[in-house]
C-alpha cells in the first residue's frame, strides 16, 4: 500500500501552449491554416493587427503591445 502512495504526490506534466498570448498566456493556437487571434480592421478595411479573444488586448503586427485590457479596470464616458 505505502509504494501506491508515493506516486500521488506527482503532478502531471503540463502541455506547453503553441502560440500563446503575450499578455494572459491563453492559447490562441487552432489548427496549421486557423488561429484564434481577431483581426484589427482599419477604416480602409486593411488589417493593423490583432486582438487576443480572452483578454482583449491589442497587439500591432510584430506582436507589440498597444492595448492590455487589465481585469478590473472602470473605465466611464470622457
Amino acid at each position: 500500500m505505502v509504494k501506491g502512495l508515493k506516486y500521488l504526490h506527482r503532478k502531471k506534466k503540463g502541455t506547453k501552449s503553441l502560440e500563446p498570448c503575450p499578455v494572459c498566456d491563453d492559447e490562441l493556437y487552432y489548427s496549421e491554416y486557423l488561429s484564434q487571434k481577431i483581426a484589427i480592421i482599419d477604416e480602409e478595411d486593411n488589417v493593423e493587427g490583432w486582438m487576443c479573444p480572452w483578454c482583449e488586448s491589442k497587439f500591432d503586427y510584430d506582436d507589440n503591445l498597444l492595448y492590455i485590457n487589465m481585469p478590473g479596470n472602470v473605465t466611464g464616458k470622457t
